[in-house]
């Protein structure tokens, strides 16, 4: 799963970084980047031993954001439909950023819609889509894979987390429930015929939303998750990042931390508010008492050289 993270970060920075030397999209570096990554992986013949827990929470709920993802832009004959009113939102700027590199030549990358205006977002996830795209992917489904694929992944990664920390299935179980069920009681609207809770006057649009009623408790999921596409890497980035900290701490593994600093030095351009949850817990260390120098470098080293130039594009 960490390897499938890595690899996207590597593949998608490679292409980037080419295209932009070049003045024009290459996608042969995504798949050279990606595919060296997995290769190495493969090469290691790792050997997998997971629980029955463990996948029929993969299973269960990774089918479920398969779903959810397959379904949040639809093409019909009448038109485009979206998801839901965050998706019809968010997804059309995305769109946009996806086409300008696809049908255009957005070097370097400007804003779409402001002409000389550089893109200060956090875009590379839309790019990794671009590429996806222009190696013959309809742009919808270009947005809807990677949701896929790596929505499976942070539901593996957040029970495996859980299991390392309490050394418990039952907690990873409950830990991935609980992150896909926030947002309040709901989902409970989809049961038929349920009495738990009063259907409103002016029906159900959005579960656990509702304007009429003031009820503000959105769904992280479907309110952040999948529209706002970056969060799902971030998501999994930073859950990989915090199991090989703990697996290289508990191991004494420094490759472990070395790999964790290099997917946090390329964050960033991906989602800059997972940068800065890394960079918190990984200076947290600094402000207890230093028992080994080893201690406190760890984790620090996820703070690489190679983030402060892509904080200054967003931020400057």
């Amino acid at each position: 799963m960490i390897t499938l993270v890595l690899a996207t970060l590597v593949g998608t920075w490679a292409s980037f970084l080419v295209s932009l030397i070049l003045g024009k999209m290459v996608v042969w570096p995504f798949v050279a980047g990606f595919g060296g990554v997995c290769l190495g992986w493969v090469v290691k013949r790792p050997k997998i031993r997971e629980g029955r827990l463990f996948w029929i929470t993969i299973l269960g709920w990774g089918g479920f954001l398969i779903k959810l993802f397959s379904q949040m832009m639809v093409e019909t004959r009448e038109g485009i439909w979206a998801g839901g009113s965050n998706v019809w939102g968010d997804w059309a700027g995305h769109v946009g950023y996806i086409a300008n590199w696809v049908y255009g030549s957005n070097w370097p990358p400007q804003n779409p819609w402001y002409a000389g205006v550089r893109l200060a977002y956090p875009f590379l996830f839309d790019y990794t889509s671009a590429g996806l795209a222009r190696m013959g992917l309809s742009i919808p489904w270009s947005m809807q894979l990677p949701g896929m694929v790596l929505g499976v992944v942070m539901v593996g990664l957040l029970f495996k987390l859980t299991e390392r920390l309490t050394k418990s299935g039952v907690a990873g179980v409950l830990a991935v429930a609980i992150f896909m069920f926030s947002g309040g009681l709901g989902w409970v609207y989809l049961i038929a015929g349920q009495k738990i809770l009063a259907v409103p006057a002016e029906g159900v649009r959005e579960l656990t939303h509702s304007y009429e009623g003031n009820i503000q408790w959105v769904n992280f999921v479907i309110s952040e998750m999948v529209p706002q596409r970056g969060i799902v890497m971030g998501i999994t980035t930073v859950l990989a990042i915090f199991m090989l900290w703990w697996d290289g701490w508990d191991g004494q593994e420094k490759k472990k931390f070395v790999v964790a600093g290099v997917m946090a030095g390329l964050i960033p351009l991906f989602h800059a508010h997972s940068f800065m949850v890394v960079g918190g817990v990984g200076l947290a260390p600094l402000l207890q008492p230093v028992q080994a120098e080893a201690e406190v470098v760890r984790p620090a080293s996820a703070l690489t050289g190679a983030q402060p130039p892509q904080m200054a594009v967003v931020l400057l």
